[in-house]
């Protein structure tokens, strides 16, 4: 199944909100030594908060170390128990202060992608609340990540402020991609 870049595109900014996020060509920063929460990794059903552009029944996210520094993300829709959308991603966190924000950027091919910033809440030891930084954050667009790092920095109550709250996640034992439908 090839589905165009630009479809993908779509598609993850749908996937996690049915508002904008903001968007940037540069990370916050480039991947640091900050080493990867061992307590995102594993599978996740997502429970949004505003379902109501959802076409899919179930999706998951299963969060897989690809180094120390980064993880894989990979975003699953099913529909009537047949996947519908497989998505990758590559994640890594930014400090900022004494707050973890997690660069997202979809992985596709022939075009270099933007990201955006997540912010994940524990719950409890299995349930995450997961926030997306809002278009509203700011109409500036950098070009240097360490612009939009001392931009965030210097306003980051403002950050916090734009950040809406998508969902949850809920940790799950009941899915691989072997057999998605248990």
């Amino acid at each position: 199944m090839k589905i165009s870049s630009v479809f993908l595109f779509l598609i993850s900014v749908v996937m996690f909100s049915s508002c904008g996020l903001y968007e940037s060509q540069v990370p916050i920063n480039k991947v640091s030594k900050q080493k990867i929460d061992s307590a995102l990794v594993g599978n996740w059903t997502i429970q949004y908060y505003n379902n109501e552009w959802r076409n899919t029944d179930n999706d998951y996210i299963s969060i897989i170390p690809f180094n120390q520094h980064e993880y894989l993300v990979r975003l699953i829709g099913i529909k009537d128990s047949i996947i519908t959308d497989i998505m990758l991603f590559r994640m890594y966190p930014s400090r900022i202060k004494d707050h973890t924000i997690y660069n997202m950027q979809i992985m596709e091919t022939g075009t270099k992608s933007s990201f955006s910033f997540y912010t994940v809440n524990k719950i409890n030891e299995k349930q995450l609340l997961l926030k997306g930084l809002s278009e509203n954050f700011t109409e500036i667009e950098f070009n240097k990540s360490k612009d939009l790092s001392k931009y965030i920095m210097k306003n980051y109550s403002n950050f916090e402020e734009n950040c809406v709250e998508l969902g949850t996640l809920d940790k799950t034992d009941n899915f691989n991609l072997a057999n998605p439908i248990k």
